[in-house]
């Protein structure tokens, strides 16, 4: 605990930083991780904008081994996380932030529109907790109700218990293993052996079973409360985006979260809401959906939600935890 509130006093402040030089071979780099959630966003944002950059991929445990450990990539970021987006060697810190750069590198199309501030800012709160490490189940059906009513991107974070688990499947064991001896934080590192040791099986497992099964329940009502509001907004004046006719910084943020649906196969929270279904299909249909979502889909990524599908057909009480 130590070692880990010392990597969190080195953590740079976010914003750009000038007085660092890292060593780059393009003017605008990123490092960042297929599956995490800001790097999606600061993808599809460059993406969005025509903005070329050399892309740096960072493996976190859950997409093979523990990257973000290496020397190599504290150089970059001290404090072990995904994204770091670099302009001319100077990097810049924390995703909010990097958009806000992006935004200023080049302002049209306009992500964030006059006027518009405080609906972007409705889709893009952030999960308000932390989906690994013990917080989620030590949290009261209360304060997950709570969390989960107030943010949709806390509401998906709580169904991502079954995507994670089917990831851990196919990370070996040295590469578990190897995160006792690099990543700062034991409790993450023994939670990433656990969901190891029993893959999948561990919603429906007792013990484990009485805190999983109530977060993903949690999770999956409110999920389905925010899609009902979203499908309410775009009915409500046959809108094609979340804010209105223009793609802004809140369709970016929720091509993170369904795509994250996509992956665990929560695609039926919404089958019966025509305008979210046909609002997902026009998302997909957009370059930058392609450049920044489907092109850094990874294998393991793939199998992971071929194997949620295969273990609903095959087990019921897995079927029952999820749906």
């Amino acid at each position: 605990h130590r070692f880990f509130a010392m990597v969190k006093s080195n953590a740079p402040s976010a914003g750009v930083h000038e007085e660092i030089n890292l060593p780059h071979t393009a003017a605008i780099e990123l490092y960042h991780n297929a599956l995490s959630f800001c790097s999606q966003k600061v993808r599809v944002c460059l993406a969005e904008k025509g903005i070329d950059y050399e892309s740096n991929h960072i493996h976190l445990i859950k997409t093979e081994w523990h990257e973000n450990c290496s020397s190599l990539y504290k150089e970059v970021n001290p404090a072990i996380t995904v994204p770091v987006l670099v302009h001319h060697g100077h990097p810049i810190y924390e995703s909010l932030s990097q958009i806000q750069y992006i935004e200023t590198l080049k302002p049209i199309p306009e992500l964030i529109p006059k006027g518009l501030e405080e609906k972007v800012a409705f889709w893009t709160a952030t999960a308000e907790v932390e989906i690994e490490g013990g917080e989620l189940g030590s949290m009261t059906e209360e304060a997950l109700n709570a969390a989960a009513a107030r943010c949709f991107g806390t509401s998906v974070a709580m169904l991502s218990m079954p995507v994670f688990l089917s990831l851990y499947e196919d990370i070996t064991w040295g590469n578990i293993f190897h995160g006792f001896l690099v990543y700062p934080n034991f409790g993450k590192a023994f939670t990433s052996f656990i969901m190891k040791l029993f893959g999948s099986n561990f919603i429906t497992m007792a013990p484990f079973s009485t805190k999983s099964v109530p977060i993903i329940s949690v999770g999956r009502k409110h999920t389905r409360q925010h899609l009902e509001e979203l499908d309410k907004a775009l009915r409500m004046d046959g809108r094609p985006y979340a804010t209105g006719a223009d793609f802004t910084m809140a369709d970016v943020a929720l091509i993170s979260l369904f795509e994250r649906l996509w992956q665990g196969n929560y695609e039926f929270l919404f089958e019966d809401l025509l305008a979210v279904k046909a609002y997902w299909q026009r998302i997909q249909s957009r370059s930058s959906f392609k450049q920044a979502i489907l092109e850094h889909r990874l294998p393991i990524m793939n199998k992971a939600r071929a194997r949620i599908i295969s273990m609903k057909e095959k087990v019921p009480a897995y079927k029952d935890a999820l749906e």
